[in-house]
Protein backbone atom coordinates (compact mmCIF):
# COMPACT_ATOMS: atom_id res chain seq x y z
CA UNK A 1 0.00 0.00 0.00
CA UNK A 2 2.67 2.59 1.13
CA UNK A 3 4.45 1.26 -2.49
CA UNK A 4 1.51 2.45 -4.35
CA UNK A 5 1.08 5.51 -2.11
CA UNK A 6 4.98 6.72 -3.42
CA UNK A 7 4.34 5.82 -6.88
CA UNK A 8 0.68 7.83 -7.11
CA UNK A 9 2.48 11.05 -5.48
CA UNK A 10 5.56 10.82 -8.23
CA UNK A 11 2.88 10.52 -10.94
CA UNK A 12 1.29 13.56 -9.91
CA UNK A 13 4.66 15.85 -9.38
CA UNK A 14 5.65 14.45 -12.90
CA UNK A 15 2.31 15.35 -14.52
CA UNK A 16 2.30 18.99 -12.94
CA UNK A 17 5.97 19.20 -13.76
CA UNK A 18 5.03 18.46 -17.60
CA UNK A 19 2.37 21.31 -17.97
CA UNK A 20 4.29 24.19 -16.10
CA UNK A 21 7.02 23.33 -18.79
CA UNK A 22 5.14 23.24 -21.97
CA UNK A 23 6.06 26.27 -24.53
CA UNK A 24 3.75 29.60 -24.36
CA UNK A 25 0.87 29.89 -26.59
CA UNK A 26 1.84 31.71 -29.98
CA UNK A 27 5.39 30.78 -29.93
CA UNK A 28 8.38 30.46 -27.95
CA UNK A 29 7.95 34.31 -27.13
CA UNK A 30 4.08 33.99 -26.04
CA UNK A 31 3.12 35.72 -29.27
CA UNK A 32 -0.22 35.67 -30.95
CA UNK A 33 -1.05 35.12 -34.08
CA UNK A 34 -4.63 36.68 -33.24
CA UNK A 35 -3.91 39.93 -31.40
CA UNK A 36 -7.67 40.88 -30.73
CA UNK A 37 -9.34 43.93 -30.81
CA UNK A 38 -7.50 47.20 -30.58
CA UNK A 39 -9.88 49.78 -29.21
CA UNK A 40 -10.89 52.29 -31.20
CA UNK A 41 -9.94 55.47 -29.20
CA UNK A 42 -6.33 53.98 -29.46
CA UNK A 43 -6.76 53.64 -33.34
CA UNK A 44 -7.24 56.86 -34.51
CA UNK A 45 -3.96 56.37 -36.24
CA UNK A 46 -2.59 53.16 -37.32
CA UNK A 47 -0.65 51.07 -39.68
CA UNK A 48 1.86 48.55 -40.56
CA UNK A 49 4.92 50.01 -38.61
CA UNK A 50 3.10 52.19 -36.03
CA UNK A 51 3.77 55.43 -37.83
CA UNK A 52 1.00 57.34 -37.22
CA UNK A 53 -0.88 57.87 -40.38
CA UNK A 54 -3.63 55.43 -41.39
CA UNK A 55 -7.19 55.67 -39.50
CA UNK A 56 -8.96 52.83 -38.68
CA UNK A 57 -12.44 52.36 -37.16
CA UNK A 58 -13.88 49.52 -35.24
CA UNK A 59 -11.15 47.53 -36.26
CA UNK A 60 -9.32 44.00 -35.23
CA UNK A 61 -6.03 43.63 -36.59
CA UNK A 62 -5.10 40.01 -37.62
CA UNK A 63 -1.25 38.84 -38.55
CA UNK A 64 0.10 34.94 -39.06
CA UNK A 65 4.03 35.70 -40.94
CA UNK A 66 3.22 38.47 -43.73
CA UNK A 67 0.00 38.10 -44.20
CA UNK A 68 -1.96 40.62 -42.40
CA UNK A 69 -6.05 41.67 -42.07
CA UNK A 70 -7.80 44.07 -40.65
CA UNK A 71 -11.58 43.23 -39.69
CA UNK A 72 -13.94 45.95 -40.00
CA UNK A 73 -14.26 49.36 -41.89
CA UNK A 74 -11.02 51.28 -42.96
CA UNK A 75 -10.50 54.77 -43.43
CA UNK A 76 -7.87 55.84 -45.90
CA UNK A 77 -4.89 54.17 -47.01
CA UNK A 78 -3.95 50.32 -45.22
CA UNK A 79 -0.48 50.99 -46.38
CA UNK A 80 3.14 52.02 -44.79
CA UNK A 81 4.64 55.23 -44.61
CA UNK A 82 8.21 55.45 -45.22
CA UNK A 83 10.43 58.42 -45.80
CA UNK A 84 11.16 57.64 -49.17
CA UNK A 85 7.32 57.42 -49.75
CA UNK A 86 4.52 55.14 -48.99
CA UNK A 87 4.02 51.25 -49.88
CA UNK A 88 3.75 47.92 -47.92
CA UNK A 89 6.89 46.27 -47.22
CA UNK A 90 7.99 43.77 -49.98
CA UNK A 91 6.03 40.30 -49.30
CA UNK A 92 3.26 41.89 -47.23
CA UNK A 93 -0.48 40.89 -48.44
CA UNK A 94 -2.78 43.11 -46.14
CA UNK A 95 -6.88 42.40 -46.55
CA UNK A 96 -9.43 44.48 -45.42
CA UNK A 97 -12.63 42.49 -44.11
CA UNK A 98 -15.00 44.65 -44.99
CA UNK A 99 -15.48 47.97 -46.65
CA UNK A 100 -12.62 50.45 -47.33
CA UNK A 101 -13.60 54.34 -47.70
CA UNK A 102 -11.45 56.86 -49.40
CA UNK A 103 -8.32 55.97 -51.09
CA UNK A 104 -7.51 52.83 -50.85
CA UNK A 105 -3.68 52.12 -51.67
CA UNK A 106 -3.36 55.76 -52.27
CA UNK A 107 0.62 56.43 -53.40
CA UNK A 108 1.52 52.67 -52.56
CA UNK A 109 4.25 51.59 -54.38
CA UNK A 110 4.78 47.85 -53.55
CA UNK A 111 2.53 44.97 -51.70
CA UNK A 112 -0.82 44.14 -52.15
CA UNK A 113 -3.81 45.08 -50.56
CA UNK A 114 -7.32 43.52 -50.95
CA UNK A 115 -10.88 44.68 -49.47
CA UNK A 116 -13.51 41.82 -49.42
CA UNK A 117 -16.19 44.59 -49.44
CA UNK A 118 -16.45 47.62 -51.44
CA UNK A 119 -14.13 50.54 -51.43
CA UNK A 120 -14.61 55.02 -52.01
CA UNK A 121 -13.33 57.37 -53.96
CA UNK A 122 -9.83 57.16 -55.60
CA UNK A 123 -9.15 53.83 -55.34
CA UNK A 124 -5.07 53.39 -55.84
CA UNK A 125 -4.84 57.36 -56.76
CA UNK A 126 -1.25 58.23 -57.53
CA UNK A 127 0.14 54.35 -56.76
CA UNK A 128 3.17 53.50 -57.87
CA UNK A 129 3.78 49.96 -57.89
CA UNK A 130 1.98 46.75 -56.27
CA UNK A 131 -1.71 45.43 -56.69
CA UNK A 132 -5.10 46.26 -55.38
CA UNK A 133 -8.15 44.07 -55.12
CA UNK A 134 -11.34 45.14 -54.44
CA UNK A 135 -14.01 42.32 -54.57
CA UNK A 136 -17.35 44.83 -54.24
CA UNK A 137 -17.69 47.89 -56.55
CA UNK A 138 -15.68 50.97 -55.97
CA UNK A 139 -16.40 54.89 -56.61
CA UNK A 140 -15.13 57.40 -58.68
CA UNK A 141 -11.71 57.93 -59.88
CA UNK A 142 -10.12 54.47 -59.86
CA UNK A 143 -6.45 54.93 -60.42
CA UNK A 144 -5.90 58.62 -60.54
CA UNK A 145 -2.89 59.39 -61.86
CA UNK A 146 -1.41 55.96 -61.37
CA UNK A 147 2.24 55.49 -62.50
CA UNK A 148 2.51 51.69 -62.10
CA UNK A 149 1.26 48.72 -60.34
CA UNK A 150 -2.70 47.15 -61.06
CA UNK A 151 -6.03 47.57 -59.53
CA UNK A 152 -8.58 44.99 -60.64
CA UNK A 153 -12.75 45.88 -59.25
CA UNK A 154 -14.46 43.20 -59.07
CA UNK A 155 -17.97 44.56 -59.06
CA UNK A 156 -18.73 48.49 -60.70
CA UNK A 157 -16.80 51.58 -61.11
CA UNK A 158 -18.01 54.93 -60.39
CA UNK A 159 -16.72 58.17 -63.11
CA UNK A 160 -13.60 58.98 -64.51
CA UNK A 161 -11.79 55.66 -63.84
CA UNK A 162 -8.54 55.85 -64.52
CA UNK A 163 -8.10 59.66 -64.61
CA UNK A 164 -4.85 61.61 -66.15
CA UNK A 165 -3.88 57.47 -65.76
CA UNK A 166 0.18 57.91 -66.56
CA UNK A 167 0.59 54.02 -66.59
CA UNK A 168 -0.37 51.04 -65.18
CA UNK A 169 -3.21 48.05 -65.80
CA UNK A 170 -7.42 48.49 -64.39
CA UNK A 171 -9.37 45.73 -64.43
CA UNK A 172 -12.79 46.34 -63.85
CA UNK A 173 -15.25 43.20 -64.34
CA UNK A 174 -18.79 45.00 -64.11
CA UNK A 175 -19.82 48.58 -65.40
CA UNK A 176 -18.34 52.00 -65.94
CA UNK A 177 -19.48 55.15 -65.15
CA UNK A 178 -18.94 57.88 -67.06
CA UNK A 179 -15.50 59.88 -68.40
CA UNK A 180 -13.85 55.97 -68.28
CA UNK A 181 -10.12 57.10 -69.67
CA UNK A 182 -10.49 60.83 -69.64
CA UNK A 183 -7.56 62.91 -70.52
CA UNK A 184 -5.34 58.95 -69.73
CA UNK A 185 -2.07 59.44 -71.03
CA UNK A 186 -0.48 55.74 -71.02
CA UNK A 187 -1.42 52.01 -69.15
CA UNK A 188 -4.53 49.77 -69.85
CA UNK A 189 -8.31 49.80 -68.68
CA UNK A 190 -10.35 46.42 -69.41
CA UNK A 191 -13.98 47.07 -68.65
CA UNK A 192 -15.67 43.80 -68.81
CA UNK A 193 -19.73 45.04 -68.35
CA UNK A 194 -20.33 47.97 -70.49
CA UNK A 195 -19.35 51.96 -70.35
CA UNK A 196 -21.32 55.01 -69.97
CA UNK A 197 -20.63 57.82 -72.02
CA UNK A 198 -17.35 59.83 -72.80
CA UNK A 199 -14.98 57.05 -72.86
CA UNK A 200 -11.68 58.11 -73.87
CA UNK A 201 -12.21 62.22 -73.53
CA UNK A 202 -9.20 64.03 -74.53
CA UNK A 203 -6.66 60.77 -73.52
CA UNK A 204 -3.20 60.93 -75.42
CA UNK A 205 -2.42 57.34 -75.56
CA UNK A 206 -2.86 54.34 -73.81
CA UNK A 207 -5.81 51.51 -74.32
CA UNK A 208 -8.71 51.42 -73.44
CA UNK A 209 -10.94 48.27 -73.73
CA UNK A 210 -14.80 47.84 -73.46
CA UNK A 211 -16.03 44.39 -73.62
CA UNK A 212 -20.20 45.19 -73.59
CA UNK A 213 -21.36 48.81 -75.42
CA UNK A 214 -20.82 52.21 -74.97
CA UNK A 215 -24.09 54.57 -73.82
CA UNK A 216 -22.99 57.77 -75.50
CA UNK A 217 -19.98 59.62 -76.72
CA UNK A 218 -16.93 57.95 -77.51
CA UNK A 219 -13.67 59.21 -78.10
CA UNK A 220 -14.61 63.44 -77.90
CA UNK A 221 -10.83 65.56 -78.57
CA UNK A 222 -9.13 62.20 -78.34
CA UNK A 223 -5.58 62.99 -79.19
CA UNK A 224 -3.88 59.43 -79.03
CA UNK A 225 -4.21 55.94 -77.79
CA UNK A 226 -6.98 53.23 -78.83
CA UNK A 227 -10.18 52.60 -78.26
CA UNK A 228 -11.51 49.09 -78.61
CA UNK A 229 -15.37 48.49 -78.30
CA UNK A 230 -16.21 44.33 -78.15
CA UNK A 231 -19.71 44.64 -78.49
CA UNK A 232 -20.59 41.53 -76.86
CA UNK A 233 -24.32 40.68 -76.11
CA UNK A 234 -25.07 43.46 -79.10
CA UNK A 235 -27.03 42.31 -82.35
CA UNK A 236 -24.35 42.91 -85.08
CA UNK A 237 -27.25 45.08 -86.73
CA UNK A 238 -27.47 47.24 -83.24
CA UNK A 239 -25.32 50.32 -82.18
CA UNK A 240 -23.82 49.62 -79.56
CA UNK A 241 -21.94 53.10 -78.98
CA UNK A 242 -23.25 56.49 -79.09
CA UNK A 243 -21.82 59.30 -80.97
CA UNK A 244 -18.11 58.63 -82.15
CA UNK A 245 -15.13 60.59 -82.62
CA UNK A 246 -16.31 64.86 -81.77
CA UNK A 247 -13.48 66.47 -82.53
CA UNK A 248 -11.27 63.58 -83.05
CA UNK A 249 -7.78 64.94 -83.50
CA UNK A 250 -5.74 61.68 -83.42
CA UNK A 251 -5.67 57.88 -81.88
CA UNK A 252 -8.16 55.06 -83.23
CA UNK A 253 -11.41 53.44 -82.21
CA UNK A 254 -12.34 50.20 -83.40
CA UNK A 255 -15.43 48.80 -82.99
CA UNK A 256 -16.38 45.25 -83.65
CA UNK A 257 -20.00 45.74 -84.44
CA UNK A 258 -22.24 48.42 -85.84
CA UNK A 259 -20.78 52.12 -84.51
CA UNK A 260 -23.07 55.13 -83.54
CA UNK A 261 -23.45 57.83 -86.07
CA UNK A 262 -20.67 60.15 -87.02
CA UNK A 263 -21.96 63.82 -85.40
CA UNK A 264 -23.20 65.98 -88.36
CA UNK A 265 -20.44 68.57 -89.46
CA UNK A 266 -17.75 65.72 -88.55
CA UNK A 267 -14.42 67.17 -88.96
CA UNK A 268 -11.84 65.81 -87.15
CA UNK A 269 -7.99 66.92 -88.15
CA UNK A 270 -6.49 63.04 -87.53
CA UNK A 271 -7.31 59.58 -86.14
CA UNK A 272 -8.89 56.05 -87.71
CA UNK A 273 -12.56 54.83 -87.06
CA UNK A 274 -13.60 52.00 -87.88
CA UNK A 275 -16.60 49.48 -87.27
CA UNK A 276 -17.28 46.10 -87.53
CA UNK A 277 -13.46 45.80 -87.19
CA UNK A 278 -11.50 42.66 -86.89
CA UNK A 279 -7.52 42.34 -86.45
CA UNK A 280 -5.62 39.53 -88.50
CA UNK A 281 -2.04 38.95 -88.43
CA UNK A 282 -1.59 42.40 -87.50
CA UNK A 283 -4.07 43.77 -90.14
CA UNK A 284 -6.99 45.94 -89.56
CA UNK A 285 -10.20 44.67 -91.36
CA UNK A 286 -13.64 45.63 -91.35
CA UNK A 287 -15.30 49.08 -92.66
CA UNK A 288 -12.98 52.15 -91.87
CA UNK A 289 -15.80 54.82 -91.48
CA UNK A 290 -13.03 57.56 -91.22
CA UNK A 291 -10.74 58.80 -93.17
CA UNK A 292 -12.80 56.90 -95.67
Amino acid sequence: MRLLSIMAILFLVLAISGCTSQTPAGGENGAQDDVGDIPTSDLEYWNLHKDEYTRLDEVSFLHSGNNLSFVGKAWKGLYHTTEQGNSISVGYRLTAQGDVMTGFGDHMEGGSIKAQGNAGTGVGSGMRGGQIEVLGNAGRSVGYKMESGSITVHGNVGHTVGYEMISGFIRVVGNADHSAGIYMKDGRIVIEGDAAERVGEQMEGGEIVIYGKVDGLIGANMEGGKIIVKCEGVPQDQECTGTVGHRMYGGKIYIKGKAGPLEPGFHPTGGEIWEYWESFQGRDLGTRIYPN
